[in-house]
């Protein structure tokens, strides 16, 4: 059974978090690639924090 790694990004302001799939991957290698990749992109908006994930597919977050 083949898994599939969904890159994650999770926003939060003061008030509340957002989180929103980013890209699909067929393995955790690329998709840890992606997320640094990712992490070193200038920020935008005044978020209080910036989160990048990678979780199998239907996962819940931890």
């Amino acid at each position: 059974m083949e898994v599939l790694w969904i890159l994650y990004l999770t926003v939060c302001s003061k008030m509340s978090c957002i989180t929103q799939e980013v890209q699909s991957f067929n393995n955790v290698d690329t998709c840890v690639v992606s997320k640094q990749f990712h992490e070193e992109l200038p920020t935008d908006g005044h978020w209080s924090s910036i989160n990048y994930e990678c979780r199998p597919e239907g996962s819940m977050n931890a």
